[in-house]
């Protein structure tokens, strides 16, 4: 067994984005089961410490004998200068066997992966006797809080609303729109939310007329249901809120890692429709996932030009299925539109304590000990 006196925790958590949401989280959990931590970041865009770590970054590390990187595996290097070394995967590929990561992550001692899909994924390589589930931690207070309604230029009060949170350079939005306008019309009491992570949604309008052109069920785009788009341009009109205000998440994501809007949908008792065999699947305990076509990837990427190559692939869901699903959670809510949510909430939030700070810092300070 190894004592854990000192960790040095190093990561990206100066980025916005899930990147730094989970490498701070992880730090949180870690220090809230009684581990000394010091971290460190590596700075892609962004180079502001969240205050709630402020204090860590300032401690010494001269006398930490554990090191946890939680990095790009081209980023990662054993040192003998540590009891053990640790790599956090959070893996978005499908493969990675025919790349370089393999054997940088084979020096390390240990490797933390999200969940069992990302476990059985890494169990076909070389690492099989590595790797170790420690899932990511989620501040959990904030499923307790109260969130405003969303305000926007359609009459939602009284329908289902569906909803999808993405970054407006994301392509795969056009999936969701076109799932939702194939499936539903003007007879359906449902509406479809789209909340973009960003300051202004220019542009997506004509996106959105696009699909609806295409899709040739009406005569002009004009004449199907009308969208409500929100951004974050409006401060008062957060993830939050639409995670409080809708009531079915659709994930317009292909990737098998976890998307953290999956789980926030899960917490605040929506019903998220993820994708088979992710980490979503497995953090929101979905009932309602989708399967999986895979496509090689084609594109060449000259950030991971080893990685993204025809030896790996891209996830293509089902769109019927999505469509399939989307319709069943309607009329399910159609049968008592009153207790609908109501009756998911509590155990929405018991289910979302077992991946708390103070959750995850026990399996943590467990595994370090081990």
């Amino acid at each position: 067994m190894i004592k854990t006196n000192k960790v040095l925790y190093l990561g990206y958590y100066k980025e916005y984005g899930d990147w730094g949401k989970f490498a701070v989280n992880n730090i949180k959990a870690l220090m809230s089961a009684g581990v000394d931590v010091a971290c460190r970041s590596i700075v892609f865009q962004d180079n502001r410490t969240p205050s709630d770590i402020f204090n860590v970054e300032k401690n010494q590390t001269n006398d930490c004998d554990i090191c946890i990187q939680h990095l790009f595996p081209n980023h990662m290097l054993a040192s003998s200068n540590f009891k053990k070394n640790i790599g956090i995967l959070a893996n978005e590929f499908v493969t990675i066997d025919h790349s370089c990561w393999v054997e940088k992550l084979n020096t390390m001692d240990q490797i933390w992966v999200s969940s069992p899909f990302a476990k059985q994924a890494l169990d076909n390589t070389v690492l099989r006797d590595k790797t170790v589930v420690v899932p990511f931690a989620f501040d959990t207070d904030v499923y307790k809080k109260h969130h405003p309604a969303l305000k926007g230029g359609i009459e939602s009060e009284g329908k289902f609303r569906f909803y999808t949170i993405s970054n407006l350079e994301n392509p795969e939005i056009e999936r969701v729109i076109r799932c939702f306008h194939s499936e539903f019309d003007h007879a359906d009491d449902a509406v479809l939310v789209i909340q973009i992570n960003g300051e202004n949604a220019n542009g997506l309008d004509d996106r959105i007329s696009k699909v609806k052109s295409n899709l040739g069920l009406q005569k002009n785009p004009t004449f199907y249901k009308k969208d409500m788009i929100v951004s974050k341009g409006d401060l008062a009109q957060s993830s939050d809120n639409s995670h409080a205000f809708c009531d079915c998440y659709i994930s317009s994501l292909s990737q098998r890692s976890l998307f953290s809007e999956e789980f926030h949908a899960m917490a605040f008792g929506n019903t998220p429709i993820v994708l088979q065999d992710t980490d979503a699947e497995y953090y929101t305990g979905a009932k309602y996932s989708v399967s999986t076509v895979y496509e090689t990837n084609a594109v060449r990427s000259e950030l991971w030009p080893d990685i993204s190559n025809g030896k790996n692939y891209i996830i293509k869901p089902c769109e019927k299925q999505i469509k399939d699903t989307m319709r069943r959670l309607y009329n399910e809510w159609k049968e008592n539109p009153a207790v609908y949510k109501v009756n998911k909430k509590k155990e929405a939030f018991d289910k979302s304590e077992a991946f708390s700070i103070k959750s995850i810092g026990k399996i943590m300070k467990e595994t370090l000990d081990a």
